[in-house]
């Protein structure tokens, strides 16, 4: 996807599905994580292709755990208590959805998704770069808007003022 933003729409519409387990902070930081590589990849385009290592289901899933390595940390950062059952759940729908939407999108991520195998996810162009866009921003609204109806995001909000 062309904006990180949209992934973490895609984040919100699943945490709206179970709020107590899914830790939409790590969702958050699994996002941040796996886009280091292509962020780098743009200071120093010459030393790593832009999407490989870390849009496969390789280096997606270690990625996840060195994420869930830092739950307590980041949870005392953030003073929050992070469980570590929707630290899992968070962690892994952050890292398999974003390489999957990926993959609709990019073709190298659709073709080494499964590196170390030369298998093609076939992917790539589903759906267009706009629906899927689209698609992201309508589930983020949903799930925004059935957070709300729970009154989960008068919580969060709490949360943030302490």
């Amino acid at each position: 996807m062309p904006y990180p933003y949209l992934h973490m729409l895609f984040g919100l519409g699943a945490k709206a599905t179970k709020p107590s387990r899914f830790s939409f902070v790590m969702f958050g930081a699994t996002q941040i994580a796996i886009d280091l590589q292509p962020l780098f990849n743009r200071i120093y385009p010459s030393l790593l292709e832009r999407h490989t290592p870390t849009h496969t289901l390789i280096g997606a899933t270690i990625i996840m755990f060195i994420c869930l390595a830092f739950r307590i940390p980041l949870g005392n950062l953030l003073k929050i208590m992070i469980d570590r059952r929707a630290a899992f759940y968070g962690a892994a729908t952050g890292v398999y959805s974003h390489i999957f939407l990926d993959a609709i999108i990019h073709r190298e991520v659709s073709a080494n998704l499964f590196w170390p195998y030369r298998i093609e996810s076939h992917l790539y162009g589903i759906m267009g770069n706009r629906s899927l866009t689209l698609a992201c921003i309508a589930f983020g609204t949903l799930g925004a808007i059935w957070l709300w109806r729970q009154g989960k995001v008068m919580e969060y909000l709490a949360l943030l003022k302490k």
